[in-house]
């Protein structure tokens, strides 16, 4: 797990601007999908809702129990590099505003045949596992920021247990895993588009940041050693 020290001031400080991050953007998120939908009353819309409230949740029960500290490492973006901020709000804005969005307006105009309740439920599956494995990898990683940023002189530790023993970025694999599992959430076929849009954000920012890794970070080549996958297990 991530190493725990001493809650400080500060750290109390940023981790309670990291909370008002999340709540505003799930607000906002929720306010997106009723009005795209044009519908309170949408089931999906509130399955999503649910479920990312469900994940948010687990995520914060585990984390204020075992990691805290990556709480407040996520508070900020500062020293957020010219391709990281390209990749990296391409990849969140289409995963998590863009699809649904084209979802809410999918329902409203029927722009997609129905699709079965199974793949709905599928979609919600593979949305919650996503978003569980990305909570794994904050468990066992107190630098999971929101951006590539490294310690002073190339310093600070490496995750190495937990699900950096199965891929090197396992965050990015859940949300690819999101990317997928959204739009068949919303049966929306033309969501798809967009979750394409996000993988390939997700897959770009991966590569440039291992390779920023492996050039910046001392001991990231004891992961690379002992993690072979970048991504996608026995793929890349």
């Amino acid at each position: 797990m991530g190493e725990s020290r001493p809650i400080s001031a500060e750290m109390r400080k940023k981790m309670g601007k990291r909370i008002t991050q999340v709540v505003i953007t799930t607000l906002v998120q929720a306010i997106l999908v009723f009005v795209s939908a044009g519908s309170l009353t949408w089931e999906w819309g509130w399955w999503f809702i649910g479920t990312y409230f469900l994940g948010i949740l687990i995520n914060a029960l585990l984390l204020f129990s075992v990691n805290p500290a990556v709480i407040a490492e996520r508070a900020d973006s500062k020293d957020m590099r010219g391709w990281d901020q390209l990749w990296g709000t391409l990849a969140f804005l289409t995963l998590m505003l863009v699809i649904p969005m084209i979802g809410g307006l999918d329902y409203r105009f029927g722009w997609s045949e129905a699709v079965s309740r199974g793949l709905h439920l599928l979609g919600v599956g593979l949305f919650f596992v996503g978003g569980l494995l990305f909570t794994w990898a904050m468990a066992f990683n107190a630098k999971f920021a929101t951006v590539v940023r490294i310690g002073e002189e190339g310093q600070h530790p490496v995750a190495m247990g937990g699900p950096y023993r199965i891929v090197r970025h396992p965050g990015y694999l859940g949300a690819c895993f999101q990317a997928i599992g959204l739009p068949l959430l919303f049966g929306s076929w033309w969501a798809l588009i967009a979750a394409g849009v996000s993988m390939v954000a997700v897959i770009v920012r991966t590569g440039l940041e291992d390779r920023t890794l492996q050039k910046e970070l001392a001991g990231y080549d004891k992961l690379v050693a002992q993690t072979k996958f970048r991504l996608f297990p026995g793929v890349w």
